[in-house]
Formats: structure tokens, sequence, C-alpha cells
């Protein structure tokens, strides 16, 4: 009895813990856990960012995510193709910054994920504090190898991208324009 009763538990809380998965109707704080393609040009608006699972890719085919001037849209994950969205009224369109979890750089008895191998292509980043932010740990490079190809970035409050602790990604084809700060940082 008490094993299912644990297992109930799990059952319940688990979703509520890693959040719900995502289908084309984004929900705040949902995860995206298969390679998706939302109805075209709709809002969505969210008060929790959503989080890609790895090697999983995203084509929002013309949609919005719209959020309240606070957390991110999305969070970047492994290997992520993020394309045809337009992100507004957010603290953080994308949010590649390092943070505990399993994979693949170990500091200080943590282990830091990343941000690698990803592509940013298409999308449309207006009034948000920050377009994107890669931000890697202090101990190692761990947002690398990713692309951002084809983006705009538009009336953003500070930076249209900022890199941090990020080497070997590469810019092309992306409009700045009207960013408060700067259009990119590098650091």
């Amino acid at each position: 009895i008490k094993l299912a009763v644990g297992l109930l538990f799990l059952l319940i809380a688990l979703p509520g813990v890693f959040g719900a998965v995502c289908g084309i109707n984004l929900t705040s704080g949902c995860v995206i856990s298969s390679d998706t393609v939302l109805d075209n040009n709709r809002t969505f608006t969210l008060s929790k960012h959503i989080s890609l699972s790895p090697n999983v890719k995203l084509d929002c085919n013309g949609s919005t995510l719209s959020g309240f001037n606070k957390d991110s849209g999305i969070r970047l994950n492994i290997n992520n193709t993020v394309k045809n969205c337009t992100f507004e009224k957010f603290k953080i369109g994308i949010n590649a910054s390092w943070q505990v979890d399993s994979t693949p750089c170990y500091v200080s008895g943590r282990f830091i994920t990343s941000s690698i191998n990803s592509l940013i292509t298409n999308n449309t980043f207006r009034n948000n504090e920050n377009g994107i932010v890669f931000q890697g740990s202090d101990m190692c490079y761990d947002q690398q190898n990713s692309s951002f190809i084809g983006n705009a970035f538009l009336n953003n409050r500070k930076e249209g991208i900022v890199f941090e602790n990020a080497v070997r990604n590469t810019l092309s084809g992306n409009i700045f324009s009207n960013n408060s700060v700067g259009n990119t940082s590098f650091a």
C-alpha cells in the first residue's frame, strides 16, 4: 500500500514539477518534448517560459509568443531549432543561460546544462528586455556551436543578443534596429 501511495503521489506531483507536455496550444510552463509546428498566426500569452527538450524543433509558423515583461519566452536545451516565431514583452525572448541540470559540464559538484548546436532562424524579437541571452557558466564555455540566421531584433530595452562565456556561435543575416543598450554584447 505504501508503494502504491508513493507511485500515486509521483504521478500527481511530477507534472507540476517538470511542466505539462505542450501540444500545439502552448500553455505557460509547458515542455515541448517532440518536434512541433504551431497553427499559423496565433498569439500565445505566457506567464512562465516554455522549455524545449533536447533535439526538438519548434516551428511557430508565424505565431507570436507574448509575455508580461518578466520570465523568458523559451528556455533552450541541446540541439534545438526555433524558427518563424515572434517574441514580444518578455524579460528574455529565448534564454540559454546555464542552469543546474544533468548535461554536460561538471562545475563545483554540479552538472551545468548547455545550449549547444542550436539553430535560431527567421524569428522576430521585439519589445523585450533582451532578445536572446546565451550565457555560459564561468567555468566552462558551454553555450557554443549555435547559429542565429535571419532574425530581427527590434526595439528591445537592452541588447538584441547577449553572449557571455559563449563561443563558436554564428550570426548571419540578422537585423538589429532600435535596441536601447546595444545590438549584441560579448563578454
